[in-house]
């Protein structure tokens, strides 16, 4: 009966740490998208007088999110 209960703490304590890694490449990869460049997108419209006038668009700024405290308290 302890051998059973210890194969079962060792897959838990397995399982713990397989999520705990799928967490850490999540994050990472959310990283590295977060250092790819943003690129304006350049759209025209019309004035009141004809002329065309560049507007640019922005991507809209993430609130930073403290994924470290969050991979930390997986555990």
């Amino acid at each position: 009966m302890n051998d059973v209960l210890e194969v079962l703490s060792a897959l838990a304590n397995i399982a713990s740490i397989v999520r705990f890694l799928l967490d850490l490449r999540r994050f990472l990869k959310s990283k590295e998208e977060d250092k790819q460049p943003v690129d304006d997108v350049v759209q025209t419209r019309k004035e009141p007088d004809g002329n065309q006038a560049p507007q640019s668009k922005h991507r809209a700024a993430r609130a930073p999110v403290d994924k470290g405290r969050a991979l930390l308290m997986h555990c």
